[in-house]
Parts: C-alpha cells; structure tokens; sequence
C-alpha cells in the first residue's frame, strides 16, 4: 500500500527468479491493482488528510491481499504526519497534511533554533518536520496534546483500543525520531515550546 501525497495505490508483488540474493536468484515483479487520485480536503483553514477514504482504501488493499493469499503487506505512507487520539482511542480532528501552511509559519518563526535542532537530531530543515508541525499545533490548539498516533502507526492498528497503545500526558514522536535520543529532544521541545 503506498498512500502518497496526490495519490493512494496498492500493488501485488510476486517474487520471480532473477537477481542474487545469498547466491540465489530473485526478482520482485509488481503489478498494480488500483490508484486513485488522492488530495487533502480543506477543514478549519487547514489542508487535512482525507482519512475516511484512505481508510477505506486500506481495507479494500488488505481484502485483496488476505483473498490473494499474500504472505505479507508494507504500507509507505507520511512519517512526519500525525494524528491526535483523545482519551476514547478516537482520532479528535483530521490529520493536518504536511503542506499545510502553518508549518511554513512556525518553520520561520523557529530559525534562531535550527542549527541547535539539527545538531541535536542531523535532520534536515524542512518545513514540514514534525517539530514544526507540532509546534504549529500547540500554538494554535493547545488542548490537543494528550496522547498521539502518527499515521503509520494508525493505518496498521488492529483495533479496539489505540489510546491504550500511548502513554498519556506527553507526545509520542518516535516514528519521527527514532534514533538515539532524537525522541526526547522532540518532546522536550515541544514541551517548553
């Protein structure tokens, strides 16, 4: 599954003899199966993910695996996006998308505290960092930060209980730094912020 900035596809892949891996011969054949066109809908003045249809566009890409036998399933989407869970294990608005302008603004508004990021974490400025759009989000929306779910992380939950999977009264930024320390100084960060 490979949920991308303008479009949403899904392809079966087939492992064929070809190339060597460990002194065997292998090819990885793909053949795609559906791809829509994908764009973030406008919510409150902000460019937000349309997580109802890609959704529903996973369930439909998990149906064709589980009916096709595949062994296993990769989803590509956003690792710097998130998404915010309330105490219910529910999302509590619309993923905000990366190109959403208040990261631009919060972007320049944090200039004075890019070299010190980036020698913390050696990740590139960019606007739409995480950093950034969490900044944005506790600027403009304070009552939001209670536990958070990055969208890797909800397009592969099973169920039930997200809430349950993140500690509460901080920010889960681990997908987005997830080496060394890089986590702590993104909640810390944010926390003084």
């Amino acid at each position: 599954i490979d949920l991308g900035a303008s479009s949403a596809r899904f392809a079966l892949g087939t492992l064929a003899e070809q190339s060597t891996i460990h002194n065997q011969q292998f090819k990885i054949d793909f053949q795609v199966i559906e791809q829509v066109p994908h764009t973030p809908l406008n919510w409150n003045g902000h460019e937000v993910w349309d997580i109802d249809f890609l959704l529903d566009f996973c369930k439909r890409a998990l149906k064709f695996a589980k009916e096709n036998g595949a062994e296993s399933i990769g989803i590509d989407t956003w690792g710097v996006d998130h998404g915010f869970i309330g105490q219910d294990g529910k999302l509590i608005q619309p993923p905000i998308c990366y190109r959403d302008h208040s990261h631009v603004a919060m972007f320049e508004k944090m200039k004075e505290h890019r070299p010190w990021l980036y020698a913390q974490t050696g990740i590139q400025h960019q606007p739409f960092n995480t950093i950034y759009q969490l900044l944005a989000r506790k600027e403009e929306q304070p009552e939001l930060f209670a536990p958070t779910l990055t969208l890797p992380h909800g397009f592969t939950h099973g169920g039930g209980d997200v809430a349950s999977s993140f500690a509460y009264g901080g920010v889960d930024v681990a997908s987005s730094f997830a080496h060394g320390g890089r986590k702590m100084v993104a909640a810390e960060f944010v926390a003084e912020g």
